[in-house]
């Protein structure tokens, strides 16, 4: 009688046990917040829909994707989406010139991809690449006009790889192995991609040219609008403002020679004055990248070695300050060039804003890696809202 009770009785505990662990695992497993959204690229989701629903709710975005060999994701933090316009996240790997440019890096750890062409990035991601073969510490770099450049520095992660992505026009690398005297070189000015002969060199020039110069040159012919009177006057106005020229003359990065038994000091500052005059241009959610004063840094003496330009102590107090620098590595100028500080880029408060430095008070007509210091300058980087 024991026994068949016993059975009953186990016939109707084990069923509802069962049910309980399933609901308690789900609830242990699922996003209860629902503070992220989660899409896959290939369920083709609404984009503007996806957008509007993540900024709208203030909730962190995560989109994965594949193409081929390519396993990525594209990570939104809460907060971060800026606009909700349409937008193809995909990414296409790129297979030509592959052996060209394993032969100028020197490491045949790369993984080279190119964005969609109607990418539109509506804020500021981050992007990881999986599962991919590394080797130490990678990197990012561009490839337009023929030539490697150095973009910056990545995250790397047993296989994955990431970095914020601010530059979608051209062809991109990711490397690891560079040996450091390459890694050197390329970061101090883009180097031509190796070729067989001069008329390969002259098709991987003629297949990588600048998207983004090409489709200004376009623009620019396009237009078929002639200056106004008004417009020309104040052209006149602005080239006879009180900025003043430097009397420095510029050097090339190979003629740069670095002492460093001499160490000389400089004051820097770095500052965004002008923006909070111009709060009504900034865009939405930089609010909190402009500190109440306008300072970012400094002013505040420094010291560099012999030989050292303006660029050299700027990107090495940013970063041992720990405030968030992006640079190009190269420009057609033969210099870098600073995109973002305490992630303020150029054009976040309105179309002409950026960065600007000035030494001892002028303005030099050349870029800032190109300008070697003297001992007591005055560098001065300020973010410019015209």
């Amino acid at each position: 009688m024991k026994k068949s009770n016993l059975k009953k009785n186990l016939a109707f505990i084990i069923p509802i046990a069962a049910i309980l662990f399933f609901i308690v695992f789900k609830l242990c497993t699922m996003d209860i917040s629902g503070a992220t959204l989660k899409y896959d690229l290939n369920d083709n989701p609404d984009m503007v829909k996806v957008l509007t629903e993540a900024k709208n709710d203030s909730k962190a975005l995560i989109i994965n994707g594949n193409n081929d060999d390519l396993n990525y994701t594209w990570t939104y933090d809460k907060g971060k989406i800026t606009d909700t316009k349409k937008t193809n996240l995909e990414i296409k790997p790129y297979t030509k010139y592959k052996k060209n440019i394993v032969k100028t890096l020197g490491t045949s750890n790369i993984t080279v991809f190119t964005y969609n062409k109607d990418i539109n990035l509506n804020g500021s991601p981050r992007l990881t690449f999986k599962e991919v073969n590394t080797k130490g510490n990678a990197y990012l770099f561009e490839l337009k006009n023929g030539k490697v450049s150095y973009v910056k520095d990545t995250v790397s992660n047993d296989n994955d790889i990431t970095f914020d992505v601010t530059k979608t026009d051209n062809i991109y690398i990711l490397a690891s192995g560079v040996n450091s005297k390459t890694l050197t070189s390329v970061k101090k000015k883009a180097v031509s991609l190796k070729a067989e002969n001069k008329k390969e060199k002259e098709k991987i020039e003629k297949d990588t040219k600048d998207k983004k110069e090409e489709s200004k040159k376009t623009a620019k012919k396009s237009s078929s609008k002639k200056v106004s009177k008004a417009s020309n006057d104040k052209k006149k106005k602005v080239s006879k403002s009180k900025i003043k020229k430097s009397k420095g003359s510029p050097i090339n990065l190979d003629e740069q020679k670095v002492d460093k038994k001499t160490t000389l000091s400089c004051t820097l500052t770095v500052e965004c004055r002008d923006i909070l005059d111009n709060k009504d241009k900034l865009k939405d959610g930089k609010e909190k990248n402009v500190p109440k004063n306008g300072y970012i840094y400094g002013p505040r003496k420094v010291t560099f070695y012999d030989g050292e330009n303006v660029y050299d102590v700027l990107e090495r107090e940013m970063r041992n300050s720990g405030i968030p620098f992006d640079a190009d590595g190269y420009t057609e100028y033969s210099s870098a060039y600073v995109r973002g500080i305490n992630n303020l880029y150029e054009f976040d408060c309105g179309k002409s804003s950026g960065w600007l430095y000035y030494v001892n008070g002028s303005r030099p007509s050349f870029g800032c890696s190109r300008y070697v210091l003297n001992d007591g300058d005055n560098i001065h980087w300020e973010f410019d809202v015209k």
